[in-house]
């Protein structure tokens, strides 16, 4: 990505995030940055929403009675990582370790790069949920659950998160609110390829 195409989605971002309308010829030129990385950004946001899915689907079907522990623990495994394809896709264009999967430092990056984006997306989380913790903490909290909850059997797993609490629900809320974002900022796109690039 060029600077100016870098620039041209932080526009599209302020955009999602209420700061101001997008031009015609910013729609345009963020739909082309769109189609030369089709094969990353829309994919990623489709499999991210399957893994988003997968996850949920998990906690529908754990009111059944006799229910495996291990369905939680494949709930929060798919909503963590959808968490963090949302997060990549809103970092297009931005360097970052792409092999990281901590939640926590994709989040302090697009905090950066995009503090807008990160504004609305806490005040909905913690709208959301009653808890005596700060977003930041329960953020900080189920970070590397994705990583540490996968291999969830093996034995130096298990000692790792035994004293972690599988908490669902900031998972799932992050994960929606990131979702609506990324839908967002993706209908913007595809609206602008639809018509030409002019608003509906």
């Amino acid at each position: 990505m060029t600077i100016n195409e870098i620039i041209i989605f932080s526009k599209i971002f302020a955009s999602v995030s209420g700061d101001r309308a997008v031009t015609d010829t910013e729609k345009k030129m963020a739909t082309d940055v769109l189609n030369d990385n089709k094969s990353t950004v829309k994919d990623m946001y489709d499999l991210a929403c399957a893994f988003m899915n997968a996850g949920e689907v998990n906690f529908i079907e754990g009111k059944i009675a006799n229910r495996s522990r291990y369905q939680n623990v494949s709930g929060v495994v798919n909503l963590a990582f959808a968490c963090e394809l949302f997060l990549k896709l809103l970092l297009t264009g931005v360097q970052y370790d792409s092999k990281n999967h901590k939640l926590n430092e994709l989040w302090k990056v697009l905090d950066s790069n995009h503090h807008d984006i990160a504004d609305t997306i806490k005040n909905d989380v913690s709208n959301k949920l009653s808890s005596d913790m700060t977003f930041e903490k329960m953020l900080e909290d189920d970070s590397n659950v994705f990583y540490n909850f996968r291999y969830f059997y093996e034995t130096e797993t298990m000692k790792k998160i035994h004293n972690h609490p599988l908490r669902p629900q900031f998972l799932r809320c992050f994960c929606f609110s990131l979702n609506r974002i990324c839908n967002q900022l993706i209908r913007e796109i595809e609206g602008s390829n639809k018509d030409g690039g002019t608003t509906p």
